[in-house]
């Protein structure tokens, strides 16, 4: 029987590094309950490692690792950042196979890519997760965090210039589908169609656990339980157990309080993701 694997999508501003914080929560737990790795504990390296997996300088994916003889801390192909995490170029990633992953995080650049990252798993399980939230939600969030400072070290970093949250609706920088597009690898200039937004709906409802943005501690215990057993319950985090939350701070507002122009437009360029949020999500919701 194959070992089961976490697969996460990390769609942007979907609570992406509050699961993947709890995937490193969940494999400290399974380090202390299920292994007998910190018997050789060392100050200056750790057995829990996480990778970040590059394509021409882009980070598309994160792996993490088990290394209880600290074999990848002296690896010619990894580059160690700290001690807690190093870097490694797609075409290496195979020599991860030789190691324990406990978990694969799969990165926005990664989507369209997802085949060429998940052959190198293809010995485990994988249960592919993600999470989904309401359209006006993801966007008026994904505007702000790249308007603010806690995008800075971010490409995108003030992308939009002066803009308001209204004017970024209304220009060509917003954009439509960005997980039919990504999951199927279709080009920005090539419109939507029903036939592309029902390949995208099988692909999810055939490969995926879709949750809802509100079932998010109900993704990450499904996913620890399945594969490993623990319950986040049972966990009593420590002081070094990091867990983010969004805490980009900015006035909230309602689809409703914008011009009824700007909500027609809003609701046409986000027509498909709507559509696949309702049909994904929409079960949850008394969940």
């Amino acid at each position: 029987m194959k070992q089961k694997l976490p697969v996460f999508f990390h769609v942007p501003k979907n609570a992406g590094t509050y699961v993947t914080d709890w995937l490193l929560v969940g494999f400290r737990q399974y380090r202390r309950t299920k292994t007998n790795w910190l018997q050789n504990y060392t100050p200056e390296k750790d057995s829990i490692k996480t990778i970040q997996i590059l394509r021409e300088d882009f980070i598309v994916a994160r792996c993490l690792v088990g290394d209880p003889n600290y074999i990848l801390d002296a690896a010619n192909s990894l580059t160690k950042l700290d001690k807690n995490n190093f870097k490694i170029d797609i075409k290496e990633i195979y020599q991860l196979n030789e190691f324990f992953v406990f978990a694969v995080i799969v990165e926005a650049r990664g989507f369209k890519i997802k085949d060429q990252i998940l052959e190198n798993f293809k010995q485990y399980d994988l249960k592919q997760f993600l999470i989904l939230r309401d359209c006006f939600g993801r966007n008026q969030s994904e505007f702000h965090y790249i308007q603010s400072q806690a995008s800075k070290h971010e490409l995108s970093h003030k992308a939009f210039g002066d803009m308001c949250f209204e004017e970024y609706i209304l220009s060509d920088y917003f954009p439509d589908s960005w997980l039919i597009r990504n999951l199927l690898d279709v080009k920005d200039t090539e419109p939507i169609t029903q036939k592309l937004f029902d390949q995208a709906c099988s692909l999810l409802k055939e490969t995926f656990k879709v949750y809802d943005i509100k079932q998010t501690d109900k993704a990450i215990s499904d996913i620890l339980i399945e594969c490993y057993q623990i319950d986040p319950k049972d966990i009593r985090l420590k002081n070094w157990d990091s867990i983010a939350k969004n805490k980009n701070q900015y006035k909230k507002i309602k689809l409703e309080d914008l011009p009824l122009s700007t909500q027609k437009t809003f609701n046409e360029k986000t027509y498909w993701d709507q559509n696949l949020y309702n049909i994904l999500c929409q079960n949850q919701k008394h969940q």
